[in-house]
């Protein structure tokens, strides 16, 4: 009877794991970020400057993509091929991640949310080539480069919107029992959810949320930025100093911590730090991100073993 007690526990935790995959993990899985609120504005060639990175990415817009790259923009390229496994992946019911489910719950209005799940369609990937940028990076505009200057000097992230995806999605909410006492409840909480999604709530139904074609996931890539002409030498000077800057977090800590690093975070070895620094570059932002991220754990790690007595006197438990 125990075991199978145990065979059953064991099933249902199964289904419960297929069931739900998160947004956030099936983007990251593609190495892609997710756009937090999704929205229809922020697409190939528009400039960002970012908020908060990760795994999922909040941004302010500093250019519109016909003030960066002059009007008419140059048009994004959709991928040639279906990108068959990210598209099946986003297939069936995909769950919100917890931490977005909470920062929701955490309005005191919207507390009695239970759950989201999204189900997409239409999904497609657009990316605006390297050669697009160079050739039409001359056409930006004063008041653009004013912005991204501005931003550099506040020590800000800013990148070019590289690659999205794009998708029409339905939400289905779920209400905690309290919601139905208040006949108001469930559509007022529906208002708020579609809020903060940046999606719209469906009238044909009572329950659920819907957007068309938003943008998703997102790849953001800094190093385009320098393409532009014209930036002022204060600005160029802080992208300059941005490389110096992780330069020395790779110095900072130990060959064998940088090399454990890299395996784990970029997912190729290196035998020296030189190599390292060549593993960056040809890394993706999240990668790079993760690696300066556990440089500096790492390093702060090294420096607290450094200031350990050598021998240490553990006081035995009081009597």
């Amino acid at each position: 009877m125990r075991t199978l007690k145990i065979l059953i526990g064991v099933f249902v935790l199964a289904l419960l794991l297929a069931c739900c995959t998160t947004i956030g993990t099936i983007l990251h899985k593609y190495d892609y970020q997710e756009l937090r609120p999704a929205q229809t504005t922020y697409g190939p060639g528009v400039i960002l400057a970012v908020r908060e990175k990760g795994d999922a990415i909040m941004a302010d817009m500093v250019c519109k993509v016909e003030e960066a790259l002059g009007s008419p923009a140059p048009q994004p390229t959709e991928s040639p091929g279906p990108e068959t496994d990210f598209i099946k992946d986003l297939s069936g019911t995909v769950a919100i991640d917890a931490d977005l489910l909470n920062r929701i719950k955490a309005d005191a209005n919207l507390k009695l949310v239970e759950n989201v799940e999204f189900h997409f369609a239409n999904v497609h990937f657009f990316e605006i080539p390297d050669t697009a940028i160079t050739a039409n990076s001359g056409k930006i505009t004063p008041a653009c480069l004013k912005a991204i200057s501005y931003r550099l000097q506040q020590k800000a992230i800013v990148a070019v919107v590289k690659r999205v995806l794009k998708a029409d999605v339905i939400g289905v909410v779920t209400f905690q029992a309290k919601a139905s006492v208040d006949a108001q409840a469930p559509q007022q909480l529906l208002n708020g959810v579609a809020a903060k999604l940046g999606m719209e709530v469906d009238a044909s139904s009572a329950n659920t949320i819907k957007g068309a074609g938003l943008y998703w996931g997102i790849k953001v890539e800094p190093n385009l930025v320098p393409l532009f002409p014209g930036l002022p030498d204060a600005a160029g000077g802080l992208l300059a100093k941005a490389g110096e800057v992780e330069a020395d977090l790779v110095e900072s800590v130990s060959l064998p911590a940088a090399q454990r690093l890299a395996a784990e975070l970029l997912g190729r070895p290196a035998t020296d730090k030189s190599e390292i620094r060549t593993l960056l570059r040809a890394s993706s932002t999240n990668q790079q991100t993760k690696y300066y991220s556990g440089l500096v754990k790492a390093r702060l790690e090294e420096q607290a073993k450094a200031k350990l007595p050598k021998y240490i006197m553990i006081a035995p438990p009081a009597k």
